[in-house]
């Protein structure tokens, strides 16, 4: 049977990611799905003193963490809620410190047609910074409730205008982030780590 070739990057690739998962401290996987690239680099700019963080297919990941002699029942655990994967790795963080620090990237970002609500999403009554014009009526074709009050736009009632687990509209998410509501969470989200053989 005639063995199939890895590529030679893939190889490079993972003689890379295995050599990471064999340092020293602690080696863990974080979830960086739906950060965009912009957010992304920030965050990492910010980390880049105290841990490294290698992003890389979920394959290469695997096939990696097996030469480093690792359980791949571990991996699978750590992969279970990563929507896309990478490997952390710090030598002079312990594991709660680690995650103490990644928990700092957590930010809020503006919704996209379609996604799904992640708590209750509601708008306070009060007023806004917005003057009279036809942001009222953009409000109110959302659902949420508005008129003019005192030379500015105001929230008539406070509303649930998403319910937990709902898709937001387009509209709707233009009209929260006009409101600074910024609902769907973001950041380096550490779903677990090793630290000399330990889990």
């Amino acid at each position: 049977m005639i063995q199939p070739k890895i590529a030679s990057w893939k190889k490079s690739r993972v003689d890379q990611l295995t050599e990471v998962l064999n340092s020293d401290g602690v080696v863990g996987i974080v979830d960086v799905g739906g950060v965009p690239a912009g957010n992304m680099l920030d965050m990492r700019s910010n980390l880049r003193d105290s841990m490294k963080i290698t992003m890389a297919k979920k394959t290469l990941i695997r096939i990696a963490w097996e030469n480093s002699g690792r359980s791949t029942e571990e991996l699978e655990s750590l992969f279970e809620n990563a929507i896309q994967p990478c490997i952390v790795q710090s030598d002079n963080l312990n594991p709660f410190e680690l995650f103490i620090e990644l928990e700092k990237t957590r930010q809020g970002r503006a919704a996209k047609e379609g996604e799904l609500a992640p708590m209750d999403i509601i708008v306070e009554q009060g007023p806004t910074s917005f003057g009279p014009g036809p942001i009222v009526g953009e409000f109110n074709a959302v659902g949420i409730p508005a008129k003019i009050d005192k030379g500015k736009v105001a929230i008539q009632k406070t509303t649930t205008v998403v319910e937990k687990g709902q898709p937001i509209s387009a509209d709707l998410g233009i009209m929260l982030a006009k409101l600074d509501i910024n609902p769907i969470e973001i950041g380096i989200i550490l779903t677990g780590a090793i630290e000399g053989g330990f889990f």
